[in-house]
């Protein structure tokens, strides 16, 4: 027994001899970080009214009011990929990771692909960018905090100063291409940097924060964290897909907080009245691996039905089959729910809109000045010549409707026959077939004056202006698609600046005509517009936006876009094609 209990002793003492934990996060290191000192400033932007130009326009940034923040330390540069593959190793898992990331799971390691580990992390939902933030001994900032970060106490324009938002400076859409089309390695812009040392607060990716989305109170406030609840984040910063005015230290959008895009990460604030217990200490880098980054070109809530187009621009559907034209190459593709691609007919010279009458195919040859029937077989039937640049056609079962810069054309689906509809057009922007008529919005090209959006009855012929030029329109703007509401009659228009910067308007009118009223605002360039149970969506130059009028204050993203063709709804999905990225996509709204 006395033997028993010397190793019944000695086995006990053993384990507490045993080693430390090893450590599960890292030590908070402000040699990366930024300190910002205790101040105030002007949060925001004066309000104004309408304008035909400029920041006026956003209103979600107004009203400005004063804002005192305490002290903070902020990230020097967004959070990299390489930083987010450790955190996954170390604590965040599966939960966080995602296939989308330039980060692979491999030999039961999350590695960063080695060409990719410096740049910004990206394809993270809110709750992750927020569970990194709080693994690390930080928290994300507030929407405060980053713009008074960005702009700092002079209220800066833009990060670096007040002006001079070009390419050397910030990763961005410059209006007529991108700066360089995708992200770089976070510090990749010292020019663009803060006076106080901060890297890429704008451009290269947006950056999730703190707060709910919301209107702006019109008080001054103290640390403010923004609305207690909401369906949607801030994210700010903008982009490489976004323009200049994105890239202003006011300028915020939102949304939902489970969100991927390649186009969103963020960075990370220390105080030191942030609570910790966690086990902290050095950790060794992921391990990283040479492997290819692929980069999806939409977030979670879409669909890619079919890639490898070249340049498509116009879109149909018929028995569940989609027909795209392939603009330069001058042709005719058809598009399968398998993704599968066929040419159906080429030989075209630059092709636009298509159309189908539920049979064949109608299709417009800008630069040839043709309209020509298509049959599934690749068959050509020519059933107009010697139009002036023709772009747009529309059909159904027995006639189809196409026209070029002065006149709107019918044509018969059964002999082809053709006769001028209305003429003397000033251009024609677009064409729209719903409940047995016809619309189009006359550009005014040679005379702003001239704007305005038009009915025509397809039976009886009668023609309807029934938004009349106005101040809102002719000289200073231009409607540049339309979308009817099936049940009221009331007609949707994105009515856009005629000059740069092009931002737009989602705008309405009811069927009889008279008052137009405008809700919120666009990104710029809008091009073609659809409406889907109460809810708009729109391309524009470099996104797909929505907005629900009646419940919406403002747009939100859908997806991301390089640039949006042709849309179209069908079977309670929104489609469309992208005339850089070569693909049709799908949004199913449920996934909102």
């Amino acid at each position: 027994m006395r033997h028993l209990c010397f190793f019944l002793i000695a086995f006990f003492v053993i384990p507490a001899q045993a080693k430390e934990a090893p450590a599960s996060a890292p030590e908070v290191d402000l040699e990366t970080m930024v300190q910002i000192d205790e101040g105030g400033f002007n949060m925001g932007l004066p309000f104004v009214e309408m304008q035909p130009y400029g920041d006026g326009w956003f209103i979600d940034q107004t009203p400005e009011h004063y804002v005192s923040l305490s002290a903070f330390y902020i990230d020097k540069t967004e959070v990299t990929v390489g930083e987010f593959a450790l955190f996954l190793n170390m604590s965040g898992g599966d939960a966080y990771h995602h296939p989308h990331q330039p980060i692979i799971k491999k030999e039961m390691q999350y590695k960063p692909i080695k060409a990719n580990q410096n740049e910004p992390i990206r394809q993270v939902t809110w709750y992750a960018a927020d569970a990194y933030c709080r693994w690390a001994g930080k928290r994300l900032p507030t929407e405060a905090e980053h713009e008074y970060a960005a702009g700092g106490a002079q209220e800066r324009g833009y990060a670096w100063g007040d002006s001079g938002a070009t390419c050397a400076v910030v990763n961005l859409f410059s209006g007529q291409s991108y700066c360089h089309g995708k992200v770089r390695e976070v510090g990749s812009y010292p020019q663009g940097a803060t006076p106080e040392g901060l890297m890429e607060m704008t451009g290269n990716v947006a950056e999730w924060v703190s707060d709910f989305y919301g209107a702006y109170e019109q008080d001054s406030d103290s640390d403010p964290t923004g609305p207690q609840k909401g369906d949607l984040k801030v994210i700010r910063g903008g982009s490489f897909l976004d323009a200049y005015a994105w890239q202003k230290t006011t300028a915020r959008y939102s949304a939902h907080p489970k969100t991927r895009s390649e186009a969103v990460g963020f960075r990370c604030v220390y105080t030191d009245s942030l609570e910790d217990d966690a086990k902290r200490g050095a950790l060794s880098a992921a391990n990283s691996a040479n492997e290819t980054h692929l980069i999806p070109a939409v977030k979670q809530s879409g669909d890619v039905v079919g890639e490898g187009l070249v340049q498509p621009l116009g879109l149909t559907v018929m028995d569940g089959v989609f027909y795209v034209t392939e603009k330069n190459v001058g042709q005719i593709a058809s598009v399968e729910s398998s993704g599968a691609i066929s040419v159906i007919a080429d030989g075209f010279e630059s092709v636009y809109g298509i159309a189908n009458d539920g049979t064949d195919l109608y299709v417009a040859d800008k630069t040839a000045g043709t309209l020509t029937r298509v049959s599934l077989t690749g068959a050509k039937s020519l059933v107009a010549s010697e139009l002036v640049e023709p772009e747009q056609v529309v059909a159904d079962a027995n006639h189809v409707y196409f026209a070029d810069a002065t006149t709107l054309y019918r044509a018969d689906t059964t002999n082809l026959e053709v006769s001028s509809w209305v003429e003397g057009l000033d251009g024609i922007q677009h064409l729209l077939l719903s409940n047995g008529n016809i619309y189009f919005v006359e550009a005014g090209n040679s005379n702003p004056s001239n704007a305005r959006i038009v009915r025509v009855n397809t039976v009886s012929g009668i023609e309807n202006t029934v938004v009349a030029n106005s101040p809102a329109i002719g000289s200073y703007f231009l409607p540049k698609a339309i979308a009817v509401d099936a049940s009221s009659g009331a007609i949707h228009f994105p009515l856009q600046f005629r000059n740069w910067p092009w931002y737009a308007f989602p705008c309405n009118v009811s069927g009889s005509g008279g008052i137009m009223s405008c809700d919120g605002y666009s990104p710029p360039q809008p091009v073609d517009m659809v409406l889907l149970n109460g809810t708009l969506y729109w391309g524009t130059r470099f996104t797909m936006t929505q907005f629900t009028p009646g419940e919406d204050t403002t747009f939100s993203h859908t997806l991301s876009s390089a640039r949006p063709g042709e849309m179209l709804t069908y079977e309670d999905a929104v489609y469309w094609v992208d005339q850089v990225d070569g693909r049709l996509y799908r949004h199913v709204p449920e996934a909102d």
